[in-house]
């Protein structure tokens, strides 16, 4: 079993990130990290959820025109966007996402994206080395 740490955005102690099951409820993570001061005083604010040798779920709350940076997909990646829209550029290649799409990315693909509006996406990377 893996837990995380506490940390002063979290001090309410550890969570399961890996067992036989973590059984994740995504409407009270994305109320807690839109309630967190890091979402108020920052661009995005994001919590693992799960976390093994080889595969990472992330949810992600991103401000409008928050940036991701140019990136090497260090793992295939599953764009699974819950509120709101996203750009993604990979490769010269622009591409959209909404509310209830999911854009998969694979790895060694360089890409960068960008929040049209209040966006929350649940990422999930797998393959990772």
């Amino acid at each position: 079993m893996k837990y995380n740490d506490a940390t002063s955005n979290r001090p309410e102690g550890e969570r399961v990130l890996n067992d036989n099951t973590v059984k994740i409820d995504l409407p009270n993570n994305i109320t807690e990290i839109l309630n967190e001061d890091s979402w108020n005083k920052n661009d995005r604010n994001s919590i693992t959820l799960f976390k093994n040798g080889t595969t990472s779920i992330v949810l992600v709350a991103l401000h409008e025109l928050a940036e991701l940076l140019p990136h090497e997909a260090e793992g295939t990646m599953c764009f699974h966007v819950l509120e709101g829209s996203f750009e993604m550029v990979m490769e010269g290649n622009i591409q959209t996402i909404y509310k209830e799409q999911i854009l998969a990315v694979n790895k060694g693909i360089f890409y960068s994206g960008k929040a049209l509006e209040k966006t929350i996406i649940l990422l999930t990377v797998t393959d990772i080395d």
